[in-house]
């Protein structure tokens, strides 16, 4: 079970991190349904060979922080992996991520690598948890609390990375107090803020790619982030989809003439 739920989280953590933001929703759900496992987005495992340094990983935890999991939760909580998140448990999470939404601060991205971190940290969390009888919902209390702290500590980082000495708000300020206002940041200063071409390029692309996503089946959106993204084979495709490889191979060959179409018809 603890390898379940470390596996899905960083999944989601990979999703939120590498998978190109138009097939993120698609990835969720068919992470969801069963259809996607959390394998397809994590590294390979090591080969048995001699390894001289140990792979890294840019999903999930620091490597420094890859502690197992608690194998039991505090005598007399009824807390088990079977039960640990259940649907109250998510909806304090839920809270917590609204919190961070409702500031400004966080893009979708960063949100779900937060739901992501909340729920690993949780099982130890709950290691401190202390069953008391003669309080109600002490539980959820107790969970409310725990996460709701780390959410601010996590609230608390981000706003001071954004309102630190080093922090932008406006590419304008008033001079001399007039109501004139010129631009302060050069380059060299904030070179985050100015677009390269590359850049531009890729943005346009993804602009595209969004646009498009959004004009596809659902089922034609899951063939493409499977073969193209993940690099699935038709077979493997087929064992996931309940069908044969030849409709996989058929659908795969139709996807790209109806795409052509959706975006000449845009363009013209």
């Amino acid at each position: 079970m603890e390898n379940t739920i470390r596996a899905m989280a960083r999944a989601a953590a990979t999703i939120s991190r590498e998978i190109p933001y138009p097939f993120q929703p698609s990835a969720r759900k068919g992470l969801d349904s069963g259809t996607l496992k959390p394998e397809d987005f994590l590294p390979d495992p090591p080969t048995q060979v001699k390894q001289t340094k140990k792979r890294r990983s840019h999903s999930g935890r620091p490597a420094n922080a890859m502690q197992p999991f608690p194998k039991s939760f505090p005598a007399g909580s009824g807390i088990t992996y079977d039960n640990l998140y259940d649907q109250r448990t998510m909806s304090i999470i839920g809270a917590c991520l609204e919190r961070l939404r409702e500031s400004g601060l966080f893009s979708d991205t960063r949100l779900e690598e937060v739901r992501a971190e909340l729920m690993e940290a949780l099982p130890f969390k709950m290691q401190q948890f202390k069953p008391m009888q003669a309080i109600q919902d002490a539980r959820y209390k107790f969970t409310s609390t725990a996460l709701g702290n780390m959410t601010t500590a996590i609230f608390n980082k981000a706003m001071a990375e954004a309102t630190g000495p080093n922090a932008t708000v406006s590419l304008n300020e008033p001079v001399n107090g007039d109501a004139e206002l010129m631009d302060v940041l050069s380059e060299q200063e904030c070179p985050e803020l100015y677009v390269r071409d590359k850049g531009l390029a890729r943005m346009e692309a993804l602009e595209n790619l969004e646009f498009l996503v959004g004009k596809l089946s659902e089922r034609d959106v899951l063939l493409i982030l499977m073969h193209h993204v993940l690099n699935m084979t038709e077979e493997k495709m087929a064992v996931r989809l309940h069908c044969s490889k030849t409709a996989v191979h058929k659908h795969l060959e139709v996807i790209p003439r109806h795409a052509k179409a959706i975006m000449r018809k845009e363009e013209a």
